[in-house]
């Protein structure tokens, strides 16, 4: 692809949908939302004659964008739904037998190949059935994302307040069970494992910057338990918070 590689949708004024995707190298696509770089393994979804779309070589660029294109008519509604939803980038796997079967059409480079409308419709309804998964799997991960990062947020501000992770699913609107799929997912760890450090990580904190005793340490942390209290720490420093206090660093995890 050269520098003057370009299209406007302000410009142009056929009816098409396109839906192009990288092979190798990079390109840019912006519309109403924002630019975005697409690098191998993204693939853009529009309407060509979209006054706000737009898709480019980089100007700096010394490697070549190879793409797979295709533009299609019929499914003007169903692309306006797709990106109205999801937005208009989507991120394949490179192995994705959809990919696998465009790619196949590169054999016919140059050439002209007739398809009945039944195939033609399989090919597109195909394409666009890969979108909406595609569209709905990110918007999972977003909002677990999400969730993960407002269950830290209350967990780092509520440190000092006694709750478990029953009451933390209910301050979030979500079950228990999902709350510990969505953590083991995002984070590799449980949820009641991720709390119990990081109140004994700001235990070590109080111990090192504070005259504070043991007891007033695990009351103020919301055990109401010594013994307790101080097996956790042992299981989770390796000291007692007595040792931890002579000799201790804040852990690492």
């Amino acid at each position: 692809m050269t520098s003057n590689y370009a299209f406007e949708g302000k410009t142009r004024n056929h009816p098409v949908c396109i839906f192009q995707y990288t092979v190798e190298g990079a390109g840019i696509f912006h519309d109403a939302s924002g630019e975005y770089l697409l690098p191998k393994g993204t693939g853009f979804l529009c309407e060509a004659n979209d006054p706000e779309t737009g898709y480019y070589f980089p100007e700096n660029s010394t490697t070549p964008w190879i793409h797979l294109f295709v533009s299609f008519t019929g499914a003007t509604y169903m692309v306006r739904e797709l990106v109205n939803r999801f937005g208009a980038i989507y991120r394949f796997n490179p192995d994705s037998p959809l990919i696998a079967r465009f790619g196949n059409y590169q054999r016919y480079a140059n050439s002209i190949i007739e398809v009945t409308p039944g195939e033609g419709a399989s090919i597109i309804n195909g394409l666009l059935s890969n979108l909406a998964d595609i569209g709905e799997e990110d918007k999972r991960e977003t909002a677990n994302a999400w969730l993960v990062r407002e269950a830290r947020r209350f967990i780092q501000t509520h440190l000092e307040e006694n709750f478990n992770v029953a009451e933390l699913a209910r301050k979030l609107n979500v079950s228990q069970a999902h709350l510990s799929r969505v953590f083991r997912k995002e984070l590799g760890t449980p949820p009641l494992l991720y709390l119990t450090r990081e109140k004994i990580r700001h235990a070590c904190e109080l111990l090192l910057d504070t005259k504070q005793s043991g007891k007033e340490i695990h009351l103020r942390l919301g055990y109401d338990n010594a013994s307790h209290f101080a097996r956790t720490f042992r299981r989770i420093i390796g000291l007692s918070p007595q040792q931890f206090r002579q000799r201790g660093t804040i852990p690492l995890y």
